[in-house]
């Protein structure tokens, strides 16, 4: 018997619990418009931005800096809002500032934090 199996049957003879199965991650679908007719989709685990989610398809929602200034990764949200972070302050005034629609959202604020599907309309995309 080897080692791995003794504990085990100790374990079993004590009365040890074996170690529970880790839990499985919660998991979203990103569907990204790009407005000319392509369309492409992403599966992965909450917690992400748009903007991170969005950089796993042949054809990225572009970004122009790295602190959610530029307005570049402006998204519109068609569906499943309800799994993205609310808008913040920093979002709402960049928008503002850019002369970008307040219902707009920027890929690099939102993060997905429900399971569920996500649909976007991008403008912008790094082909």
């Amino acid at each position: 018997m080897t080692p791995f199996g003794i504990r085990k049957r100790l374990k079993s003879l004590l009365g040890g619990k074996p170690a529970a199965a880790p839990a499985a991650k919660k998991k979203f679908k990103l569907v990204i418009h790009n407005g000319k007719g392509r369309t492409e989709t992403y599966e992965g685990e909450i917690g992400q931005s748009v903007l991170l989610a969005a950089g796993n398809v042949s054809a990225p929602i572009a970004s122009g800096c790295s602190d959610s200034s530029c307005a570049t990764c402006r998204i519109s949200v068609l569906s499943g809002g309800q799994h993205l972070s609310p808008q913040n302050a920093t979002e709402s005034q960049t928008l503002k500032a850019n002369n970008r629609e307040p219902q707009l959202r920027l890929a690099c604020q939102a993060v997905i934090q429900g399971e569920g599907t996500v649909e976007v309309q991008g403008f912008e995309f790094l082909d």
